[in-house]
């Protein structure tokens, strides 16, 4: 299970889990500032 645990190595893995998190970064910025 520690297969794709390095920080990031370049693999489709890494890339892919970085993505989400900036994804879901600028959802949560979005969502607050509409709501105010």
């Amino acid at each position: 299970l520690g297969l794709y645990r390095q920080p990031y190595c370049g693999c489709i893995y890494s890339e892919q889990e970085r993505y989400d998190r900036q994804l879901r970064k600028q959802r949560k910025q979005e969502r607050s500032g509409a709501a105010s």
